[in-house]
């Protein structure tokens, strides 16, 4: 790839020169002593000029040079600098202007400003369109605007963090006192900072940032802005305004029609959905379209294409028919692989550019504009080559029509397009129309495109440079987004927009729209190993939704883990998809697989930018590689095609926060327990259904943070008994699995750790770190290289992706244990053990639980006083009995007390699934922290175990409780853990 060939300001287009004339003295830059003017003000604000008196300031007061501007609780100002930026200060708070230096000839200078207290919105002017142009000091750090608008809001008195909300523009940095930089590359992020500088963190946008901000803005009722009479009507009309404003003739506009209502844009969505001002409605290009154009003149793009089938590699026999419909784009049969679009000329509107070419029979057309950004489109294309484009931010527009006497537009296509023209990135999902129609649309007839100038690591960073944390948002995948949405009937079309990562889009159609728009998501992290490239990155991402309760519940799980590898001199990304689903309580779950990759751009290039700014995730289709989903159940009626997909996300790269700057801790190892239900192909096929599984100590989990390397591992042992649980699974007695780093302390990219908060794992890489120990005590292990998929992920992680679980009781806040949850499918060959019958046999566990702490010693027991202990409950039920029977999950509350001088206590769980239990917790360990008790509701006739074991906690040895909970009846089970804090 040649930089010519893919720079779109070298070598796209020719730039147009323009003029525009400033109100201002071409004077040469100097440090000027006006700098602006109180352009509204609502008292009481105060002014202090250098070495002068403070007093009350009016409306059109000059400021300044170092002119302090302090406001009242009543008392709010906007102050307008010479080069049209603006301060909106609110009540209570201090600003001084401490540098402004501007030359109005070539729009440069700098200005910095202080503000000691209080919130303010500054909205950019000339000088912030400058790299390092507009810098604002607090008292926890300074802050710099590029391009933009932010709300700066520092912490009252009260403590807690100040936020720095990236409203619009380039870029918004944060720099602590030690130096080190945070950054917010997109709207719709805010840079969160503690109390003093020492840690920061980017996040989306709440509700609550904003509303703060605009509280503090907002004048109270009967402030007029600073002037004493309001003008009213007939004294504007007397006032000749027309004659001073710009003396133009009034004159009226017309906005065009929208053709559909849209819903308001979610503050965490807002950053995808903005377009720069130069966007058009519709654009133009020129009758020839550049097919017979120098052949030199082209930009080289990776197109993939559906072919008219889909095979899997791994049987010839399982044959997609629709694969575009799946998100099998590019694969074998279809294109995938370098193309060079060519350059053609652009007639009207304000694009920059536009490249096309040749897909099979259609004729693919992309515009490019300046800025950066994403935008739905459609186009009509006429029989002499003449195309024009209607766009949209939130939505696929009404076609365009042609213009007055111009050929009527013989086909049509529409997609959405991700650009960035500064670096030199575009990506594209473009549908073309069936027979002409514009409102006919098939998914087969598709094509996605990507190209970019790739990442020039010789000049990523220096040696000494902290490492970062990456952060960069996932866009909805486009096979959902245009499978899932709304059509209009006038070839408009609502998309749809979800976090879900990895899904299958035949799930999601099942699944139905309301669910999979309803999906929570992480953004991807990126945590470096080091600060002169990407190699050996530490990768994370997630998605999480339970939906409904009892049987009516719906769930679905997935995660990315993994790493930046380097590849033939190139950097991949190297991980698989993990993670599981469950459509309805009655159906057998699902698990995942299939390779992760990133696309690349023609020429092997597969991270773009300066900065590493983009990426695009996509499905390893090679050899007829593909996701893949697999039921436990092999009775459940699954057509085996339907089963394998592909997806493609566009990562934008968001903010970037030292890593030393996060709550990561030292080296530290947590024990607990674990709990799941076992869906074995052994036990549903013969009629047993599924069974319960549960640790029976803290020894059966354990939870390992490096910080250092950026992995961590997982231990986990479960199985179906218990003091007072018979045995149920006539099979298995014991199921072992190891996740991340495994015991050869090999797999380091298998689990990734970027804070106490944000963590995941995968499978262990070793085969003998994964098992099933029969009845027989026969150890079983993968049957082959693929044979084992297992997921880890933290609570914290979820996020409210769980919040239905909780709707009726409270969450443990006890932020020094953690808790989250597993699955896995292990399959095995059935001649490993006289147990099961020969042939492969398999065991999926779907959203099974775990929770850990720092276990004590039992010795570090008190022996007096007492403790009561307050958290939750979550896990799995099984409602009903045999392979007919509902899985779902549920949560409750749990309470705890215990007397330590008579190692006695009682329990109680309340709210489970409709039910309540209590235990007598009258088993306490001689030797090992442990104390347990019989579980039970009598009138129920339900029996079973809780285990608890206590753990450490920044106020004592015994702050807070972990432990699992198994119980059963004849046609009701619920296995889970136990989470508490005093």
């Amino acid at each position: 790839m040649t930089a010519s060939r893919n720079t779109f300001g070298a070598s796209l287009l020719t730039a147009t020169a323009f003029t525009v004339l400033l109100p201002l003295c071409h004077t040469p830059a100097v440090a000027e002593p006006q700098v602006g003017v109180a352009a509204a003000i609502n008292t009481t604000t105060f002014g202090t000029p250098p070495g002068g008196a403070r007093n009350v300031m009016v409306l059109g007061e000059n400021v300044i040079y170092r002119h302090r501007i302090e406001t009242s609780g009543s008392g709010l100002v906007q102050v307008l600098l010479k080069d049209g930026s603006t301060f909106t200060v609110g009540s209570n708070a201090d600003l001084v202007i401490d540098e402004f230096v501007y030359d109005p000839n070539a729009g440069t200078g700098t200005l910095v400003a202080s503000l000691g207290k209080g919130v303010a919105r500054f909205v950019g002017g000339k000088l912030s369109k400058n790299r390092g142009g507009v810098s604002v000091k607090t008292p926890v750090g300074t802050i710099g605007i590029r391009g933009g608008i932010a709300n700066l809001a520092l912490a009252g008195p009260g403590g807690g963090p100040s936020t720095f909300s990236f409203i619009f523009g380039d870029e918004l940095t944060f720099t602590d006192p030690s130096g080190r930089t945070t950054r917010a590359y997109a709207p719709g992020y805010t840079i969160e900072v503690s109390s003093g500088g020492s840690a920061s963190r980017v996040r989306r946008t709440e509700p609550g940032d904003l509303g703060q901000v605009q509280a503090f803005l907002t004048g109270a009722p009967g402030q007029q802005g600073g002037i004493g009479r309001p003008p009213t009507d007939p004294v504007i009309e007397r006032s000749g305004v027309p004659d001073v404003n710009s003396r133009l003739p009034r004159f009226v506009t017309t906005p065009l029609p929208k053709p559909f209502v849209v819903q308001s844009t979610a503050p965490r969505d807002i950053h995808r959905h903005l377009l720069p001002p130069e966007v058009p409605t519709r654009e133009g290009i020129s009758g020839q379209i550049g097919r017979d154009s120098d052949a030199s003149d082209v930009l080289r793009f990776n197109l993939r294409t559906p072919g008219s089938t889909f095979t899997a590699g791994y049987d010839a026999s399982v044959v997609v028919t629709a694969p575009g419909a799946q998100g099998l784009i590019g694969g074998p049969g279809g294109q995938s692989g370098g193309v060079n679009l060519e350059k053609g000329t652009v007639t009207g509107g304000t694009a920059v550019g536009v490249v096309q070419g040749a897909v099979g029979d259609n004729w693919l057309v992309q515009f490019v504009f300046e800025g950066s950004g994403s935008y739905f489109y459609t186009q009509g294309l006429s029989a002499d080559n003449v195309a024009s484009q209607t766009v949209d931010q939130e939505a696929v527009p009404t076609p365009p029509a042609p213009d007055s006497g111009a050929d009527p537009f013989a086909t049509f296509a529409r997609g959405i397009q991700y650009f960035d023209y500064d670096e030199s990135f575009l990506a594209f999902a473009h549908y073309f129309s069936t027979g002409g129609s514009p409102t006919s649309y098939d998914p087969e007839n598709v094509v996605i495109g990507v190209t970019g100038v790739a990442t020039d690591f010789s000049a990523f960073g220096a040696a000494s440079d902290p490492l970062q944390l990456r952060t960069y948002d996932l866009a909805t995948d486009p096979t959902l987004q245009f499978s899932l949405g709304t059509e209009n009937g006038d070839g408009s079309y609502d998309p749809l927009n979800s976090a879900a990562l990895f899904m299958n889009p035949i799930v999601a159609a099942q699944f139905g729209a309301g669910f999979v728009e309803n999906v929570v998501g992480t953004n991807l992290y990126l945590a470096e190993t080091s600060s002169t490239t990407l190699a050996g990155a530490h990768a994370l991402a997630s998605s999480f939704l339970i939906s409904g309760t009892g049987a009516s519940q719906k769930s679905f799980a997935s995660l990315l883990v993994g790493t930046i590898e380097s590849s033939n001199d190139k950097l991949t990304l190297e991980t698989g998809r993990r993670g599981s689903h469950r459509l309805n309580a009655t159906d057998s779950s699902a698990r995942y697989s299939g390779a992760i990759t990133l696309l690349d751009n023609g020429d092997g290039a597969s991270i773009f930018g300066s900065d590493a700014n983009y990426m695009v995730l996509g499905t390893d289709l090679t050899d007829g590689d593909s996701f893949q989903d697999l039921y436990a159940d092999p009775g459940q009626a699954v057509d085996e095609a339907s089963l394998l997909s592909g997806t493609m996300h566009v990562a934008e790269l968001l903010g970037k926060t030292n890593l030393a700057s996060l709550d990561r801790g030292a080296a530290t190892t947590f024990e607990g327990y674990a709990a799941g239900v076992l869906e074995s192909t052994f036990n549903l096929s013969d009629g047993y259904g599924p069974t319960a599984f549960a640790s029976t100590s803290a020894d059966d989990f354990s939870l390992t943070f490096l910080p250092d390397e950026s992995t961590m591992s997982a231990t986990l042992d479960v199985s179906d008994s218990g003091t007072n649980v018979a045995e149920t699974d006539v099979f298995i007695d014991r199921l072992h699995l190891q996740f991340g780093v495994g015991t050869d302390d090999a797999g380091e990219n298998r689990g990734t750790f970027i804070d106490t908060d944000t963590y995941g794992a995968r499978e262990a890489s070793l085969a003998q770190d994964s098992y099933i120990l029969t009845e027989s005590e026969d150890v079983l292990t993968k049957s082959s290289s693929t044979g084992l998929k297992s997921y880890l992920v933290a609570s914290t992680v979820v996020g409210a992706g769980d919040a239905a679980l909780f709707s009726g009781s409270t969450e443990c806040t006890c932020d020094f244990l953690e808790w989250g949850y597993w699955g896995t499918n292990l399959t095995v060959d059935g001649n490993q053990s006289t147990d099961l019958g020969n042939g492969t046999e398999r065991v999926n566990v779907h959203m099974g639980t775990w929770v850990a702490g720092d276990v004590i010693d039992a010795s570090e027991f008190p022996t007096t006083g007492g403790a009561t202990y307050a958290g939750h409950a979550v896990g799995n039920v099984i409602s009903g009995s045999g392979s007919t029977a509902s899985q779902y999950l549920a949560a409750g509350d749990f309470s705890m007390t215990v007397d330590f001088a008579n190692r006695t206590g009682s329990a109680a769980i309340t709210s489970f699934d409709g039910r309540d239990f209590t235990a007598s917790m009258s088993d306490w360990g001689s030797t090992q922290n442990r104390i347990a008790g019989a579980l039970q509701n009598v009138s129920l006739g339900t029996v079973g175990d809780l285990t608890t074991s206590l753990v450490r906690g920044p106020l004592s040895p015994t702050q807070g409780v972990v432990g699992n909970f198994h119980i059963e009846d004849s046609g009701w089970s619920a296995v889970g853990i136990v989470a508490g804090q005093q």
